[in-house]
């Protein structure tokens, strides 16, 4: 029997567009905090317009390095968000591997036949 390979090529890398040196200016402040902070804060620090800074943060959330989420609510209105750098470990390949993993395992312990299953459903994938 011969398996094709129809599952997408290794990563050899990321695809992005590199950062312009705004975004990237952007990205280094929200590593070096501590706690996540809002726009108008990191407007404030960068010297850029609150709508500006709107834009990067959309685009590093946009791209997986930034986490948007909103505060505690303290009074009327909307809860500001706030944003903070993703971590390493966050990181949505890392999740998509590890449901690999388990399912992978779940296979592997139910199945009478886990090898061929396994086949099957990357087959099935592959042309999908």
């Amino acid at each position: 029997m011969t398996v094709e390979n129809n599952g997408p090529l290794p990563g050899s890398g990321s695809n992005r567009v590199p950062l312009s040196r705004q975004r990237r200016g952007v990205l280094q402040y929200l590593r070096g905090r501590a706690a996540p902070v809002t726009a108008g804060a990191l407007a404030q620090v960068c010297a850029l317009h609150v709508n500006t800074v709107r834009e990067h943060l959309d685009a590093l959330v946009d791209d997986g390095l930034a986490v948007r989420e909103r505060s505690a609510p303290a009074g009327r209105g909307r809860p500001a968000w706030r944003y903070r750098a993703r971590s390493p470990q966050e990181s949505p390949a890392r999740e998509y591997a590890g449901l690999a993993a388990v399912l992978a395992a779940r296979i592997a312990r139910t199945s009478a036949d886990p090898r061929g299953d396994a086949l099957a459903a990357g087959e099935e994938w592959g042309t999908s």
